[in-house]
């Protein structure tokens, strides 16, 4: 944003979204339609309220402006690298909405598919009740051994 900008307050977005609605006379559906969102949050932040970070920054974008114009440079933080990705995308004047949309699903499912999952340590301690004999609980122990060794990433 620069330095000769408008600063705007969340509280301008209700009055932004309504200038976007009249000027291409669209009604609440087919506005929220567009927008990517749900008719009965679009109006609700029409009517005032404050909308969570995911659905503000997408009727910033909506409006043609970026959530910074809004907020300041580096106070909204997306939920994950593709949210990030897409609403910097979003803020780009070179790309249309269909563009931004485009490039943000392939960022999303490159990284969906080559994102390191997060390491989730799950622990347990099994009790053999008496009846389990010994030979039971060396099958049972390889068993569970496969099923960890299949279920690990390979380093």
């Amino acid at each position: 944003m620069g330095e000769d900008a408008e600063r705007l307050q969340i509280s301008d977005l209700a009055g932004e979204l309504k200038r976007r609605r009249d000027t291409k006379a669209l009604g609440l559906r087919a506005a929220a339609k567009e927008a990517g969102i749900s008719f009965n949050t679009f109006a609700r932040v029409e009517k005032g309220h404050v909308p969570d970070i995911e659905t503000f920054i997408r009727l910033a974008n909506w409006v043609g402006r970026s959530a910074a114009d809004f907020l300041g440079e580096g106070s909204v933080t997306a939920d994950s690298t593709p949210d990030a990705v897409e609403a910097h995308l979003r803020g780009d004047p070179a790309l249309s909405d269909e563009a931004a949309s485009r490039i943000a699903g392939i960022v999303r499912e490159f990284y969906t598919q080559l994102a390191k999952p997060p390491e989730v340590a799950t622990a347990f301690h099994l009790r053999a009740a008496s009846t389990f004999n010994p030979k039971a609980s060396e099958l049972f122990a390889d068993l569970l051994q496969q099923m960890h060794d299949a279920l690990s990433p390979e380093d």
